[in-house]
C-alpha cells in the first residue's frame, strides 16, 4: 500500500476580519476607528493659517496636539473644538453695519 502523500493541515487559515488591529490600521486607519492625523502643514491648510501661527497657537496651548516621538500631528476633531471655541468666546467678526458681533 503506497503512502499517503496528501499534505494535512493542522492550523484553519485565518479568516479576513481576524486580522490584528495594527494590520487593519495599516491597511485602512478608519477601519478601527481612527482617522489619519494631519501634519502641521496640513491642519495650517485645514484652517487656512500660516504654520508659524497654527504653531505658536500649539504652543500656547490653544490648539491641542498629539505627540509620536519627535513628529507633531493634530487630530481634526480638535481642530474643529478650537473653531467652536473661538465662536462661542464671542465678538469676532465684523457685521454689515460697521459693528463687531
Amino acid at each position: 500500500m503506497p503512502a499517503d502523500t496528501r499534505a494535512v493541515r493542522l492550523t484553519p487559515a485565518p479568516e479576513p476580519d481576524a486580522a490584528p488591529a495594527a494590520e487593519r490600521l495599516r491597511a485602512r486607519p478608519e477601519a478601527v476607528g481612527l482617522e489619519p492625523l494631519l501634519t502641521r502643514r496640513e491642519a495650517a491648510a485645514l484652517l487656512r493659517m500660516s504654520e508659524s501661527w497654527l504653531w505658536q497657537a500649539t504652543r500656547r496651548g490653544a490648539v491641542r496636539c498629539v505627540k509620536i516621538g519627535r513628529a507633531v500631528r493634530y487630530d481634526r476633531r480638535d481642530l474643529g473644538e478650537f473653531v467652536d471655541r473661538l465662536r462661542a468666546a464671542g465678538p469676532a467678526c465684523p457685521t454689515p453695519e460697521g459693528g463687531w458681533r
